[in-house]
């Protein structure tokens, strides 16, 4: 029984509210029937007899609150929020009520809301543990990081081994970056427990975003050790391997994460990066299928047969972008394959890229993404769509499939001009820059912009910002401290304009980042690229080899270890010395 059914069962007191319709008995009788089928779960006979009851006792908060109870076990949640408020209003300082609504509220969304309802439960019960955690709940879903771990921590103090807040308390310190508090919780948990197969779960996800392979490393073998036989634990271990270029040893983890769990979404991907490193393209596309498993990847909603690879000619076809705007690029290099089979193609993409492929692809027809398919979906009869990465494994089943990796994107030429105009100084080279990209699992892409110095020194260069968000204050920083400075144009806002960001591109000379949807631009503009990648790259980026079959323009120069930028950009320092257009 949960704490409010069980104070429900005390409170049900009827006498001072109760009316002559009704003697006071029979109505405590009724109302114990109400509570005892709601616990047993039939909520029809619940209802019946507390509706019953609300037309003879109707200002009675604890029977507004089993009812609405009844509601909220039902997910019928603004029903429940409704007698929640009823209840409040015969009892405005309860407590449980306000906890209460503040669940239902917050199932609806209504987070803000939640968040009042549930303070105002701590004004009467500020030591509550559970309603400490229901509102760090909703601050956490608020996105509100800081108030969420407080609330939390609040709770802890009360009910120091709940083992749901302390899990949630970890995911919101992660949320602030404080990844070692994170790592602590995790670790104690495991030390309390060494088969508490969660926690070795998310202690693993943070090393290895941190970049502490072998400790993650460290961390599956001890839970191996410790007799767990997991799927996601050998996962662990393939990984972690893998980013220390032990891939031979990655693949039998990978292998044997599968022999324990065939279906194994995390397992199925670590093996397809392994594949597309040992450029196994048959079982690294069929394993990519895994990633429609992860929870952050949700397919869209079109009913139409998937594409298997059947003829298209005189077909109507529908391919729809997902994940980033650089995957959407990427995988566009397909297209072309697709209208040369004769189909008649709609592709719906990020909005941004619209004005960018209309200009390019003028055969195909060019859809912007919202959340809902576009009204105009409903006027197009499709015999079939796919997700654009999936158009991979009936197109790209070899090398010699990808063909030349020419350019097939055009900018806008009077912008293009514009751009050149306006950064060509005398006889200089004209250089785009990036350094900044989101890390991917164990792989860190990023460098400084400290870090790139040594190509300042080349003389004849002119610098182009090309770095997406708000890097004012490195972009200072670097100036004061080196005496040097780049072009940062205020016109270009990629975020919001990817037509003026393929045209500023396609006015360079050169392009050098790290791996970022900036060289997946300029791969598809034809603008040469040198892209500087970690020992353990992107998938997308094979292994091994300097040159990319998605783009014939751009060079791959690899880190030998992660710590080997200054290597690297030494490297480059030589190449574009000697750079000729």
């Amino acid at each position: 029984m949960s704490r409010n059914e069980r104070r429900l069962a005390k409170k049900n007191k009827w006498a001072g509210g109760s009316r002559k319709a009704m003697p006071a008995t029979t109505a405590h009788h009724l109302f114990n029937e109400a509570l005892k089928a709601f616990q047993q779960g039939s909520f029809f006979d619940a209802a019946l007899k507390a509706d019953q009851l609300i037309a003879s006792v109707p200002e009675s908060a604890h029977l507004f609150q089993l009812r609405g109870m009844i509601e909220l076990n039902q997910q019928n949640f603004s029903n429940a929020v409704n007698y929640f408020r009823k209840g409040l209003s015969a009892e405005p300082n309860s407590t449980d009520l306000c906890d209460v609504l503040g669940t239902a509220l917050s199932e609806m969304g209504l987070l803000d809301e939640a968040i009042t309802s549930y303070r105002r439960a701590l004004l009467n019960d500020a030591r509550n543990p559970g309603t400490l955690y229901n509102l760090g709940s909703a601050l956490q879903k608020n996105e509100d990081w800081r108030k969420s771990e407080k609330a939390y921590r609040d709770s802890l103090i009360y009910r120091p081994d709940d083992l749901t807040t302390q899990l949630n308390l970890a995911e919101v310190l992660i949320a602030q970056e404080k990844c070692e508090d994170a790592e602590t919780i995790y670790r104690k948990l495991i030390d309390a427990n060494d088969q508490f197969i969660v926690g070795y779960r998310m202690l693993g996800e943070c090393l290895m975003n941190a970049r502490k392979w072998e400790e993650a490393l460290s961390l599956a073998d001890d839970a191996i050790s410790a007799g767990l036989q997991d799927a996601e634990i050998f996962t662990l271990k393939g990984y972690a391997l893998g980013a220390m270029m032990r891939l031979d040893e990655a693949e039998l983890m990978t292998r044997k994460a599968l022999e324990l769990e065939a279906d194994n979404s995390q397992a199925q991907i670590a093996f397809s990066i392994l594949c597309f490193y040992q450029e196994n393209w048959l079982n690294a596309w069929k394993y990519y299928e895994a990633r429609w498993r992860l929870p952050n990847l949700h397919r869209r909603p079109f009913t139409q047969a998937e594409w298997r690879g059947e003829p298209l000619k005189g077909k109507k076809i529908l391919i729809w972008g997902e994940q980033g705007v650089g995957d959407e690029v990427l995988y566009a290099t397909m297209l072309s394959d697709v209208l040369a089979l004769g189909a008649d193609v709609t592709f719906e993409m990020d909005a941004r890229l619209v004005p960018l492929f209309e200009r390019s692809m003028m055969d195909m027809k060019c859809l912007a993404r919202s959340t809902q398919p576009d009204a105009e979906f409903r006027n197009i009869v499709f015999d079939y769509q796919i997700p654009i990465a999936s158009l991979g494994q009936h197109l790209r089943k070899n090398e010699a499939s990808f063909g030349d990796g020419s350019s097939f994107l055009r900018s806008d030429k009077k912008k293009t001009q514009e751009f050149r105009q306006k950064y060509k100084s005398e006889n200089d080279l004209i250089v785009g820059i990036a350094w900044y990209s989101s890390d991917g699992r164990g792989l860190s892409k990023s460098m400084s912009l400290m870090d790139l110095k040594p190509l300042f020194e080349v003389p004849g260069v002119q610098f182009v910002d090309l770095q997406y968000g708000d890097k004012a204050h490195e972009r200072r920083a670097f100036e004061e401290a080196t005496g040097f400075s780049l072009i940062h144009d205020d016109d270009v806002d990629q975020m919001q304009s990817l037509d003026d960001f393929a045209a500023q591109i396609a006015a360079l000379d050169l392009v050098i980042s790290v791996s970022n949807t900036t060289v997946h631009m300029a791969g598809a503009l034809g603008v040469p690229t040198w892209v500087l990648l970690g020992s353990t790259p992107m998938q997308r980026w094979l292994m091994d080899r300097t040159d990319s079959p998605w783009y014939s323009c751009i060079e791959l120069i690899r880190k030998r270890t992660e710590e080997d930028t200054p290597y690297v950009v030494e490297a480059v320092k030589n190449r574009l010395k000697d750079f000729k257009i």
